[in-house]
Order: structure tokens, then C-alpha cells, then sequence
């Protein structure tokens, strides 16, 4: 009966997918009908809805049955043979973080919304034995699908966010009626939920606690016993009975633990059984393996335990080398007739050697990204220090039109930096082309007499052939280029023109008017404002967001990170300047939780390089997208108990899971 229900179920909820996607769309242009804090946004939001309807709802219905499917194992990355190229990287912009928000928030409704009616359908499908290790109505995966099945309906940021609002808002309830009816059906069919079953734990590991506090929560229960205190393992066989336990008796207790744990791979767990032996003939001769979890022993365990988790074996290459290597590790302590204290540090060198290695080898096949990523740091840094020098030289003139300057302060500042970057600042061909600019400027000034238009007819040609070779530099567009060098000639015609004989009086209508009209810079300031605007890392990578981006009552935090960390060092901007090569983080990226260990951040941190099992295996992040994920509390440091304590709460709290 079972396999009869799990495929009338999955019937059942495709054929409720076009009415669902239907009811949808519905309901969402009932919200942006309704009285808002952005009434403009919501008005475009519906606008967009309607102008898109019939290609919206196929392709949710589309996205949606994709999400029925069970997820599966990401399949292992293939070794590479040689270095990693920039182009083979996933570069996570503001554009990229700003997506993940919205996935995040629309889980987050999904999970308020319809909770009670998922955990209730989690149970049932749990007694089908099906399978599929997750059950069909995933939050993460919807979120994930009504985000792809809606990119490009918006035309501006605050549009999108209204819609996906409203959106969001909908599948929330949609799917709680959903999951109803599939329970409904379900008990109809005489499936029963199974005793004493525990819901399946979200795919999105957020908690709704207190606003604004990145990496805060409340939901993990405290430690029992701080393990890292002198004597805590001492005081833990007074704990466990009413006699103190045996040292045989609690190292076996805690070893059952390890093997239960459910974070840990079997593969981890069976190599990890082979250490058992080992611990214990040392505990015959090392009193200070029950003082606390850090003696070499218990760091070594909990070490291997923590990089198993980041890359598992059956599903990257890295795990799978990984786990070969501890196998070897333990077997040679196990082998050892009376294992000391030394041959368990000597282990742990090894591990941690390898582990380094592990890191510098994958930072030296991504060295041309690294190289790259370096000159576009250094060329934002060139361009924060070009423009206002640029700016400075264009003040001196009178007639710089509000093209030219634009031409100089963007375009020409590019040319520099680029030329500066690559050259160096002493290259006599970088020398030329910082010339250019006083050249360009001193060719617009008047020509009084035959001498002087002389000069200037002399100059043009060297002039333009630089302009022209600054522009091949940065590939610059031949429409940009042409409406620069139109204007320049419109400019030099008239400085070139002998003066005309005094015409008589006419009228103000009938005088030519001047091809370019000319303004003094003071008068230009809009433009400059534009211009000048503040210019970030991410700002190289994709336009700079408007959208406000608060979640408002309903944070994202990470179960059980960054517990006890103040305020002030918390902030977006305090946390990624503390983060260093080597740090475990937790992360949502492309829509999932994954565990990433930073490689590589650059002289003046606006580009980090971090590594992960997910797809790609390498993600480059600029500083903003880094922050703004954080200020979402979908970026923070794993700070969570290691493989020791998390076996001590168990003993502890025997219900703990």
C-alpha cells in the first residue's frame, strides 16, 4: 500500500499544480491591491503581473513540478588537471546576494504560514517508506522555484521586492492548503502517521528570533558541560550514574555516541569505530584523556568529524580523499601496540598538514582568478584616486561640456587606472596618456590669432591618435567613442575657424547656435554628483541595489552560530573584516545552506575566495554581496558544538537530538 500511496500522492499534488499556480497569481494581485508602504511599487508590481500572467503561471507550474521531485546528492566534482580559470568561478555579486534574500524570505513565509500543515504531511509521508529521504512539499525547493520561475518580471528593484512580496506571501498560503489536501487524501487512504515520528528538520536552518541580530539565537540549547573546561570529562562520570563510571565503560559510552550522531557519513562513523581500541590503551597511560576535549585525542576526533561534514565522501572528491587519508591515519594508531600521547599528536600534525595542503592546492589552481581578482581590486583603488585628481584638472577650464566631462571622469579615469594597473604608474606610455587630459582640456581653450589655431592644427592629430589608443585600451564601445570624438571635432572646428568679420545686427533667433554648448564646471553639478558617486568593489560587478532589503519581523538566523558574540562585532561591516583564511562559515548561496571554509581574501578585502561542496566547488564573493548577506543573517561563522559535545549533551539529555 505503501508504494501505491507515494505514487497516487505524487499524482494528486501534479494535478493540483495548475490550479495552484493559478490561485497564485490570483491571490498575489489581490495583495498589491491592498493599502501598502510603497503604493507606487505595488501599483508597477501589478502591472507587471498582469502584462505577464499566462507565461508566469507556466512557468511556475513548470518550476513547481520540478520541485516536487526529491532532491538529490550533487554528484562529485571531477579532479582537475589544471589551474582554475576565472570564468569558472561563481562570482556572487550584490545581484546574486540580493536573490538569495528573496529565496530566503520566501521559505521564511512558507515556513510561518503553512508550518503546521508541513509537519503534519512530514509525518504522514514519513509511514509510506518511501525512498526519498524528504517528502515532496519542500520549502527550500518551492522558494527556490517561484524565484527562478519570476526573474526578469520587474523592471526596478523596489518593483521586484513588492512582487515577490506578494508572491511569497501567496505560495505561502497555497501550499498550506496544499499540504492539507495531501493529508486529507493520505488519511483517506488509511495511512497512519508514525509513533512518535519527529518532523523532518527544515532545509532552510532558520530561527525567528530577535530582529536584527545576525548569527544570534535563542532556539540551541546551552551546553551541558563546557568540555573545553579543565576536568570536565572527569566531572562527567559523576554525572552519568550514581558511581562514577569506569574509564572503559565512558569511553564506550561516548563511542556509541560518536557512531550515532547524525551528522556524521557512515563512512566517517566506521573509521572513526577503529579508534576505539586505540583511546582506550592510551587512556591506560595518559591520565589527561578525561581532563577536557582538548587533549590531542579528542581534537583529532573532533577535527576529522568537522572537515567529514564540509566534504563528504560520496558526494566530493575532496571527501573522498579525505576520508582515504584518515583511514590511513587511524589504521597506523591503531596498529601500535601501546599508542602514547605523541603518536596521537603526531596524528593530529599530520591531519592539520593535510588539511593546509588540502587549501594551498586549491588556492594555486584558482591563482589566475586570484591574479585577476587582485588587478580589479587595485584598479577600484586607482579609480578612487584618479577622479578627483581628474576633477581637479577639469576645474581649470571654462568650456568643458557636460559630455567631455563625463568622458574624463568615467571612460578616461577607466583608461588610466586600467593603464596604471598593468603598467605601473612610472610606464612612459601611462605617463602619455595622463597627459592627454590637460591636452585635451588646454584644446579647447580660445585661439586669439593665426599662431595660435597654427598650434593647436599641429597638436590635433598626436591628440586624438592617444584618445583613440586610451579607448582600445578598455574596448570602449564605438557609439561612446564616435559621440566623444564627434564632439571634440564640433569643438576644434570652431577654435580653428578664423574670426568672421563683424556681421551686422540680426536677430537673436537666426544666430548659429554653437554644435556643443559649453559649461562651466561649477554649473554641472548634477553630473558630477552622478559621476562621483561612492564606487565599491561590487559596483564593478553589477549595478549597485536600491531595493531596502530589511526583512523587518522576520530575521534569518543560522541555528546555533556565532552564540554570545556582542552586538558592535556582529555588524555586516565588523564581521567581514574579522574573517581570515581558514574560517568555517555558513551560507546561503543559490538558494541552499552550505558549509564554506575561506581560501583567499585580498589585500583590501573586497574579494573573497571560499570553498564549498556545492556545485562548482569554489565561490568568489565581493565585499558588498558578503555584507548584505550577513546583514540578512545568511552569512556567519560555524560556531557549532563539535562531534565530543554534542555526544556529551546526548548522554546528558538522552532525548537531545
Amino acid at each position: 500500500m505503501s508504494v501505491s500511496s507515494s505514487a497516487k500522492l505524487h499524482q494528486l499534488l501534479v494535478a493540483r499544480l495548475p490550479d495552484l499556480s493559478r490561485q497564485l497569481l490570483l491571490s498575489a494581485e489581490q495583495k498589491l491591491r491592498l493599502p501598502g508602504k510603497n503604493p507606487t511599487a505595488q501599483l508597477g508590481a501589478a502591472k507587471a503581473l498582469q502584462a505577464t500572467q499566462a507565461a508566469l503561471q507556466l512557468a511556475c507550474e513548470r518550476a513547481f513540478l520540478a520541485a516536487l521531485e526529491p532532491e538529490r546528492p550533487a554528484k562529485a566534482q571531477p579532479a582537475r588537471t589544471g589551474p582554475l580559470k576565472l570564468d569558472e568561478l561563481t562570482l556572487v555579486d550584490e545581484a546574486q546576494a540580493e536573490r538569495d534574500i528573496e529565496i530566503s524570505r520566501s521559505i521564511q513565509q512558507i515556513e510561518l504560514r503553512a508550518e503546521w500543515e508541513l509537519r503534519d504531511f512530514a509525518a504522514l509521508y514519513a509511514s509510506l517508506g518511501a525512498e526519498e529521504a524528504k517528502h515532496p512539499l519542500q520549502s527550500a525547493a518551492f522558494g527556490r522555484a517561484l524565484s527562478a520561475a519570476s526573474q526578469g518580471l520587474a523592471p526596478d528593484a523596489e518593483t521586484r521586492q513588492a512582487l515577490m512580496a506578494a508572491l511569497s506571501a501567496a505560495l505561502a498560503e497555497q501550499m498550506r492548503d496544499l499540504a492539507a489536501l495531501a493529508c486529507e487524501h493520505l488519511q483517506s487512504w488509511g495511512v497512519q502517521p508514525m509513533p512518535f515520528a519527529r518532523p523532518q528538520p527544515s532545509a532552510h536552518p532558520s530561527s525567528h528570533s530577535s530582529a536584527g541580530q545576525p548569527g544570534r539565537t535563542g532556539s540551541a540549547p546551552e551546553a551541558s558541560l563546557d568540555l573545553d573546561r579543565p576536568g570536565a570529562l572527569q566531572e562527567l562520570r559523576g554525572r552519568l550514574g550514581p558511581t562514577q563510571l569506569a574509564t572503559p565503560e565512558l569511553l564506550g559510552r561516548l563511542f556509541e555516541q560518536f557512531l550515532a550522531d547524525a551528522e556524521l557519513h557512515v563512512s566517517v562513523k566506521q573509521t572513526l569505530a577503529q579508534l576505539h581500541s586505540a583511546v582506550l590503551a592510551l587512556s591506560q597511560r595518559e591520565p589527561a584523556l578525561l581532563d577536557s576535549q582538548r587533549h590531542p585525542t579528542w581534537t583529532l576526533i573532533n577535527q576529522i568529524a568537522a572537515h567529514a561534514t564540509d566534504y563528504p565522501a560520496d558526494t566530493d572528491p575532496r571527501g573522498s580523499a579525505f576520508l582515504a587519508f584518515v583511514s590511513q591515519l587511524v589504521h597506523r594508531l591503531d596498529s601500535l601496540p601501546q599508542p602514547d600521547r605523541a603518536a596521537f599528536d603526531t596524528a593530529l600534525t599530520d591531519l592539520q598538514d593535510f588539511i593546509a595542503e588540502e587549501q594551498r592546492e586549491q588556492l594555486q589552481q584558482s591563482e589566475a582568478a586570484v591574479d585577476a581578482l587582485s588587478r580589479q581590486e587595485r584598479h577600484a583603488e586607482l579609480l578612487g584616486l584618479l577622479r578627483p585628481q581628474v576633477l581637479q584638472q577639469a576645474q581649470g577650464s571654462r568650456l568643458l561640456t557636460p559630455r567631455l566631462l563625463e568622458f574624463l571622469l568615467g571612460p578616461w579615469t577607466e583608461v588610466l587606472a586600467h593603464a596604471i594597473a598593468n603598467e605601473g604608474s612610472d610606464a612612459q606610455s601611462v605617463q602619455t596618456l595622463m597627459g592627454c587630459v590637460d591636452d585635451l582640456l588646454s584644446s579647447l581653450e580660445p585661439t586669439p590669432d593665426d599662431a595660435a589655431r597654427l598650434r593647436l592644427r599641429e597638436r590635433l592629430p598626436a591628440l586624438i591618435q592617444r584618445l583613440q589608443q586610451g579607448m582600445n585600451l578598455i574596448e570602449l564601445s564605438a557609439d561612446s567613442r564616435n559621440a566623444v570624438l564627434d564632439e571634440l571635432m564640433e569643438l576644434h572646428r570652431e577654435r580653428l575657424r578664423p574670426p568672421a568679420p563683424k556681421p551686422k545686427p540680426r536677430r537673436l533667433a537666426d544666430q548659429a547656435q554653437p554644435a556643443a554648448a559649453a559649461t562651466p564646471i561649477h554649473e554641472q553639478q548634477a553630473l558630477l554628483n552622478q559621476l562621483l558617486h561612492p564606487e565599491t568593489d561590487a559596483d564593478r560587478w553589477s549595478p549597485p541595489s536600491q531595493v531596502d532589503t530589511s526583512i523587518g519581523n522576520l530575521p534569518t538566523v543560522p541555528i546555533g552560530l556565532d552564540d554570545g558574540e556582542a552586538d558592535a562585532a556582529s555588524s555586516p561591516t565588523a564581521w567581514v573584516d574579522g574573517l581570515r583564511a581558514g574560517v568555517r562559515c555558513k551560507m546561503f548561496l543559490q538558494g541552499h545552506w552550505a558549509s564554506a571554509q575561506l581560501l583567499w581574501r585580498s589585500d583590501s578585502a573586497s574579494f573573497f575566495m571560499f570553498s564549498s561542496q556545492m556545485a562548482g566547488g569554489m565561490h568568489t564573493m565581493t565585499r558588498r554581496a558578503l555584507e548584505r548577506l550577513r546583514a540578512e543573517g545568511l552569512a556567519t561563522t560555524v560556531a557549532e558544538p563539535s562531534l565530543m559535545q554534542r555526544a556529551v549533551n546526548r548522554l546528558l539529555r538522552p532525548g537531545l537530538s
